[in-house]
């Protein structure tokens, strides 16, 4: 099975597809598929099907929706490389610091120099001093250039630190976090196809294919362990669903099947909210868009009952005796409810952005806090999908096991 690795180039990366040529043979060499990313945002629909996501030494910011992405990716047992330069976030305009702060590290605004043992400029250093971990024992040095690593708690891991005669010394240059899945790398030199200080100078190459390759492990263990595993019930506080005898519920086709689990408590909800933006005060701005947001989270509860109502009803169809016979039509309404319930989720996700555009739109952020406006949203979104695609998985491998 293949290995999918995005590659972000919407941010109008250092690190792209044109000048990592050799960066990609080695990702190739490890069963690695790599897809480009042009197009911001980055969602967690758009990446949600792959294993490992590289940001690489981005020029502009990421949003708030997009890392809180990337962290609900990583929960889902998979992996991110992210990668700066020299000066850090400061000098290129962006905020990896902000990501990497969620797996305990952030990168600092300076450069990595060292007046004796470089490779003829002073940013451009050798580094020989790596932690003992299993992955960077055969590697005795590479040249880097970037910047420091701070480590904000001590679960993080060490994986090269700069010399004790650099300036920084004795500094982390490349980290890895605690889950194992998520590496920091202060330059992205060693990835490009430079000839004084890119993948092929020194053990370059080798160091690369280390690190990746422990990813990758580590990536698959963590799916396989997810695999292996049967939720036996559901995160829940729906209520109970009466399912159809046995000779009826082997009658049924997927549309009657489909046809009892209509959404039908959900009348209504395409209804929209009227806002007269002139009742509202500047210093009451704050206030009336949480009283707004929580018509859409109340909605979105509604959803997550029905997704507990689509669990119990599914469990309670393949208790009978002839629950082979219901596998497939049971996969259709499986893939079809899937679809429908994200439907509905990414309505409500449009019309709360609608909002939010209006409300910043028309006050000042003296007046409306958009750093924080959309906090409890993005919690419950978060959560209502992680349910239903927990709730998925172990629907499938359910089903896959049933003969």
């Amino acid at each position: 099975m293949s290995f999918r690795i995005v590659l972000d180039e919407s941010h109008n990366n250092n690190l792209d597809f044109l000048n990592s040529e050799g960066f990609q043979v080695v990702l190739n060499r490890l069963g690695g598929v790599i897809f480009r990313l042009i197009q911001a945002p980055i969602t967690f629909e758009k990446i949600s099907g792959e294993d490992l996501v590289i940001l690489g030494c981005p020029t502009t910011i990421y949003s708030y929706s997009e890392i809180n992405a990337l962290e609900r990716f990583v929960e889902r047992g998979k992996g991110l490389v992210l990668i700066s330069g020299n000066g850090g976030d400061l000098f290129y305009n962006t905020n990896l610091s902000e990501i990497g702060r969620r797996f305990e590290f952030e990168f600092n605004n300076d450069q990595v120099e060292d007046e004796m043992d470089n490779m003829g400029l002073s940013a451009v250093v050798k580094i020989s001093k790596f932690k003992t971990i299993h992955f960077s024992e055969n590697v005795k040095s590479i040249i880097y250039s970037g910047c420091s690593i701070n480590i904000l708690d001590n679960s993080c891991k060490i994986i090269a630190k700069s010399n004790p005669k650099s300036n920084p010394p004795n500094t982390p240059v490349v980290v890895l976090s605690s889950n194992n899945r998520v590496m920091g790398l202060g330059g992205f030199n060693i990835f490009i196809d430079h000839p004084e200080f890119g993948i092929d100078r020194t053990e370059n190459l080798l160091f690369v294919s280390t690190i990746f390759d422990y990813l990758k492990n580590q990536i698959e263990y963590e799916k396989e362990k997810t695999a292996g595993f049967l939720l036996e019930k559901p995160i829940t506080n729906g209520q109970d669903v009466e399912v159809k005898d046995e000779s009826e519920l082997e009658a049924m086709d997927e549309s009657a099947i489909l046809d009892q689990l209509q959404m039908k408590d959900l009348e209504g909800f395409e209804e929209t909210l009227e806002i007269e933006l002139d009742k509202i005060s500047p210093k009451n701005a704050n206030k009336k868009f949480e009283e707004f947001s929580q018509f859409y989270i109340k909605k979105l509860d509604k959803i997550s009952e029905k997704i507990d109502e689509f669990w119990l009803f599914i469990k309670k169809s393949l208790s009978k005796p002839k629950k082979n016979k219901m596998r497939k039509v049971l996969h259709k309404v499986l893939h079809s409810k899937y679809q429908n319930f994200l439907e509905k989720i990414g309505y409500l996700a449009s019309e709360i952005d609608g909002l939010y555009s209006i409300f910043s739109g028309s006050f000042s952020k003296n007046d409306f806090d958009s750093d924080n406006a959309l906090i409890n949203w993005f919690e419950n979104e978060a959560s209502c999908r992680e349910k239903l695609d927990m709730i998925r998985n172990n629907l499938m491998a359910i089903l896959d096991s049933v003969e």
